[in-house]
């Protein structure tokens, strides 16, 4: 059938001279076409197939072509049938040894071309001397086995020598393959024929070409050719091809057999002498033949685009399996809800009938999903070979193509939208002896509120590992500060003090639920408890015209700063807004306090919810999550003492999980109110505002604050009440970063200060003081910046819930960092090469 597609499209007819043509087949270049833009050695290979072709095209860099004329014309079996037309260089070379022309020196040994000459893309590699006596036995064999004129051919050059090693006789390397094999001689050593044919040969020949073509594709049925002029096809055929349409054009012609021919053909073959086994077998075939031909109706999807997410839905998959194929599949299966494996099997189905038609979604996603959690080809290739997914190739193709297509470009990015970097190292294998395997790297990561969304299609494209590398590829500059550049001294300014009941919105909330836990027990923990009632809309570079805002951990903070602050005023450098990792801060924080508490018995009350090993990496600050609870309920513990010490207050004892009404009735009337207060809160039935105004809040707070003075006199009990004011400050940090709370965000960080010089974190105290101290000057130097973290844009959101900030750098830990560590990412043996990483 490719023996048609060059004459037919070359010979289309002319367009408008103002209109933009391909070079080859002179027709116009549309935008639905698909067009390749040359590139400097895209533009030589086209040239070179010219003056191969001994034609006059001639192209250069940034020339548009379609894609189809391109592939046509390079081609190196089309570039060898066209030379078929006109005299070759080689023209008369003889085959056998008995010819005075042929040497074993110069000649290949089975196709009898010159061995030491570039013919079509063929190189001198592909050449290889026999160096084997080995050798000409078993071509011997292989002639016997043979029995056709290319044996023969071989044999009788075999018989004038007695070894071939010894002649130095040469071969092609395709030559071998192929007559190995029982193949062909390859097109492109093939004898060039005697003379030029005249006109009416050419057109006899064209009528043959064409006549095969339609021959091959009624006996291959899912076979395609993509052509310009159809009317040979049609004519020839009629109502038995279908003509898809791809990317607006009518270019893919493929046979078909009609519903009603197969029909028709199956009732002529009805014979009552027949058996059951055949006549069962006659309705399996024609029915086969029904589901195929409506495969190879339905509209081809374009190879030129890989599928969008968004096919991944269950209605938008179950498009790519016909009708009649889903009715079957239902039939045949059992279950409730079969939707799935109908899709799947129905999708290998179609993709078995019809491979190079279409480019099936869940074939292709689940190739990407193995590939992304075993990376083994292995398993992919079998699981292909089964008929359930994509090629290996196919994967590795479409993760470049992915790559390539998204760069480092952010997408639907709008004006008013407020970007800023997240950056953080990444360590691999750092502690082998022989520093071998070890990776050092740094990964940034950009976010932008409000979040933009989109799909872009992913096109199907040739990329190389070069290409990948150098999309997301950032050129590094070594900084060598001079002596006299060096930052000697770091003046510590005055911090504007902060008062933290001006800026926390959530003291009163947060105070009822600690004072409701011993009378609404079991009740949600703390972090569910804000998470259920705090309500409300949450707040909505120099490339992006935007002031660059870059969040570090502690030591790449202070690298960073001290660049920034040696560069001279007219540097970019100035212009960097840098920012002290919230998460990084709290995790110190919470090292501190287990520094603090070390010796108080903090460890021992720990250890009756966690284990040992567990508390003694929860004190140290690393287990966030589960150090943040404990302390939560170690502070709750110490509030149902100060509520027993200020109120009438009950206890439960060891073998009660509640209290019971006889103490709850003993309680004071104020501590019963606060309760129905948050029943009503929890109900929905008060404000967050109404619960911060309330009167009993505050006079139970009146109360606990005078309790907590009596209780300083002891050591023991300002021990612990130093506690509970610690983890009050964590609380209101958390409350800050899920809120977006900026004033409260540097409340809280400057209440640290304290814990942290006693706690002996020099480094994040000193970091962090310089930090407030930027922050509190960012409506003066960086109005915009301040607007916009004003407007809760410094913490980043994943939900559309109000409780749901996270710290820029716990985001880059939670995706970046993550997918870097975890399963399939760059450290469970997938390599560390620029592509990879690009990746």
């Amino acid at each position: 059938m490719y023996v048609l597609a060059w004459p037919i499209i070359a010979g289309s007819q002319e367009t408008c001279l103002k209109e933009e043509k391909c070079v080859i087949c002179q027709n116009s270049i549309s935008h639905e076409d698909t067009v390749v833009v040359l590139g400097e050695k895209g533009s030589q290979s086209v040239n070179k197939a010219s003056k191969s072709r001994q034609d006059n095209v001639v192209t250069s860099a940034g020339q548009k072509l379609h894609q189809n004329c391109r592939k046509s014309y390079t081609n190196p079996k089309y570039i060898a049938l066209a030379n078929k037309e006109i005299k070759h260089e080689t023209t008369n070379v003889p085959k056998l040894r008995s010819k005075v022309e042929f040497d074993f020196k110069k000649h290949c040994l089975f196709c009898g071309q010159l061995a030491d000459a570039v013919i079509g893309r063929k190189r001198k590699s592909d050449v290889y001397p026999v160096r084997t006596s080995e050798f000409q036995c078993k071509i011997e064999d292989i002639c016997k086995q043979r029995e056709d004129e290319w044996a023969l051919e071989v044999r009788g050059r075999l018989e004038f020598v007695q070894d071939l090693h010894a002649a130095d006789a040469l071969y092609h390397q395709t030559c071998s393959v192929n007559f190995r094999t029982l193949k062909q001689t390859p097109l492109a050593f093939s004898p060039p024929a005697k003379k030029a044919k005249t006109q009416a040969e050419r057109k006899s020949s064209l009528s043959e070409s064409f006549l095969f073509a339609a021959k091959y594709l009624q006996q291959n049925e899912d076979e395609q050719i993509t052509v310009t002029d159809l009317n040979k096809l049609q004519e020839h055929f009629g109502d038995k091809i279908i003509i898809s349409e791809i990317n607006g054009k009518q270019n893919v012609v493929t046979f078909r057999n009609t519903v009603r021919s197969i029909l028709h053909e199956f009732y002529e073959q009805i014979n009552t002498n027949r058996s059951i086994d055949e006549e069962k077998k006659s309705i399996i075939q024609a029915a086969a033949k029904i589901l195929k031909s409506e495969i190879l109706s339905s509209e081809t999807s374009t190879k030129a685009l890989y599928p969008s997410h968004d096919e991944l839905s269950a209605q938008n998959n179950m498009k790519y399996v016909p009708e009649s194929l889903q009715t079957l599949l239902q039939t045949i299966f059992s279950g409730k809800d079969t939707r799935l494996k109908i899709m799947s099997i129905g999708q290998s189905i179609v993709q078995a009938a019809a491979p190079r038609m279409f480019m099936l979604p869940l074939q292709l996603a689940l190739g990407v999903q193995l590939h992304h959690n075993f990376s083994s080809r292995f398993l992919i290739d079998t699981l292909n070979s089964l008929g359930f997914c994509s090629s290996y190739t196919e994967i590795q193709k479409f993760e470049c193509c992915a790559a390539a297509e998204k760069g480092n470009d952010i997408p639907n990015f709008v004006a008013e939208s407020f970007l800023q970097y997240v950056a953080d190292n990444v360590d691999h294998n750092s502690g082998t002896l022989d520093g071998n395997n070890t990776f050092h790297g740094m990964g940034i990561m950009a976010a932008v509120t409000p979040g933009s969304f989109g799909t872009k299609p992913i096109s199907r494209i040739d990329v190389t590992s070069e290409q990948i590398a150098l999309l997301a590829k950032i050129n590094i500059s070594y900084y060598k500060p001079s002596e006299s550049n060096r930052m000697a001294s770091c003046v510590y300014s005055n911090l504007r003090k902060m008062n933290y009941k001006d800026v926390d919105c959530s003291f009163m909330v947060n105070l009822l639920w600690k004072v409701s836990w011993p009378l609404r027990s079991p009740m949600p923990g703390w972090s569910g408890y804000m998470q259920m009632v705090q309500e409300g809309t949450y707040p909505e570079a120099h490339r992006y015209q935007k002031p660059p805002v870059v969040t570090f951990d502690q030591p790449l903070y202070w690298k960073a700063l001290c660049i920034v602050k040696n560069e001279n005023t007219e540097s970019d450098f100035k212009q960097i807004v840098l920012r002290l990792g919230g998460f990084h801060t709290e995790m110190s924080f919470l090292g501190s306090i287990g520094r603090l508490m070390a010796g108080s018995g903090l460890h021992e009350v720990l250890e009756t919810v966690y284990a040992s090993n567990a508390v003694n990496h929860m004190l140290s600050g690393k287990a966030v999550s589960r150090v943040v609870r404990g302390f939560m309920m170690v502070e709750n513990a110490l509030y149902i003492l100060f509520m027993k010490e200020s109120f009438r207050v009950s206890l439960p004892s060891a073998h009660e999980t509640d209290i019971t009404e006889a103490d709850s009735s003993e309680c004071d009337e104020i501590v019963e109110k606060a309760c129905e207060l948050y029943d009503r809160f929890v109900a929905g039935e008060e404000t967050t505002e109404s619960v911060e105004q309330s009167s009993i809040l505050s006079e139970i707070n009146t109360k606990l604050v005078a309790t907590k003075e009596k209780l300083c006199k002891s050591r023991t009990s300002s021990l612990w009440l130093n506690f509970c004011r610690m983890t009050n400050i964590l609380s209101k940090f958390l409350i800050a970063e899920r809120t977006g709370n900026w004033d409260l965000h540097l409340s809280s960080i400057q209440e640290m200060l304290p814990f942290f010089v006693a706690a002996g974190q020099n480094l994040y105290a000193k970091s962090a003081y310089v930090y407030l101290s930027m922050m509190q000057r960012l409506e003066i130097d960086h109005p915009e910046v301040y607007r916009h973290f004003k407007a809760g844009h410094h913490v980043l959101r994943r939900t559309d819930r109000f409780w749901s900030g996270l710290s820029t750098d716990l985001t880059i830990e939670q995706i970046l960092m993550r997918s870097v560590k975890s399963s399939g990412g760059l450290t469970r043996g997938r390599g560390m090469g620029e592509s990879q990483r690009a990746q």
